[in-house]
Order: structure tokens, then sequence, then C-alpha cells
């Protein structure tokens, strides 16, 4: 016989390795960064639908993400230091959005542009973040590994 917490536990669990994608927060402590005095950069959907990030817009935006996929993901601190980060910014939905692609390049050899292919599946050496650059915002995920 078990108890309520223990069945709910167990109904949570089972839950969570039924969805396939979903994952258990990383016990390593990465802290978040502090995105307050983060300023969104003027990026015009007039000129087309992508836009090219700039330094520090990459620079926040990894570090966003990286902490995203160890609290949120379940990355270890471990496999995160192995990852590499592409960018690219579009508009989407009248929302600026940051696509960061972390891939492990020893699984996801680059092509001859340098650009790394978007890949189903792979987590956790392959996974895409996209952030709303204009709250500093994670607005979604792709963490599969099948």
């Amino acid at each position: 016989m078990t108890d309520g917490k223990s069945m709910k536990n167990l109904i949570l669990i089972t839950t969570l390795l039924i969805s396939g994608c979903t994952t258990v927060p990383n016990p390593d402590v990465i802290p978040k960064p502090d995105v307050r005095s983060w300023k969104a950069s003027p990026h015009d959907p007039a000129k087309g639908d992508y836009w090219k990030p700039n330094d520090v817009e990459k620079s926040q935006g990894e570090q966003l993400g990286r902490w995203y996929a160890s609290q949120k993901l379940g990355v270890s601190n471990f496999q995160l230091a192995k990852l590499k980060a592409q960018y690219t910014g579009w508009f989407r939905d009248g929302k600026t959005i940051l696509w960061i692609q972390f891939y492990d390049p020893a699984v996801f050899k680059p092509l001859s542009s340098g650009r790394v292919e978007a890949v189903a599946g792979g987590f956790p050496s392959y996974f895409t973040i996209s952030i709303d650059t204009e709250k500093w915002l994670v607005v979604g995920d792709y963490s599969c590994s099948e």
C-alpha cells in the first residue's frame, strides 16, 4: 500500500517518462542571469523576416539559454561545457526572437558553411532555445532525444 504523496510522485514520474521530451532540472547550480538591465537592440521587420544578432545579444542570449538548459531541461554542467552555440534572429507573431542552436561539435559536425543543420532528436547533444529579446524571456525550446 502506498501513501498519497508516493502515488502523486509515481504519477508525476510516469507522466514525465511517457512524454519522452521532458527532463528534470540539473542539480548543479547556474545562477539565473539578471536580465532586468538588458536592453533590446532595435531590429526592423520591414527589412525582412530575419535579423543578425550582435555580439551583446549573442552573449546575453547564450547566458540565458545555458541557465535555462541547466535548470529547465536538466543539462549537466559537464555537457554544457562541451556545447557551442549558433544564433539566428527572426520576427514571429510581432516578437523579435533570438533562436539559439546548442550543439556538441564532437557529435554534430558543421557544414562547409560553418552552420549546423537543425536536427530531429539528439538531446542533450543538440537542442534549441527561443528567446524574446524585448523581454529577455525564453519562449520555447526543442529538446527531444528521439
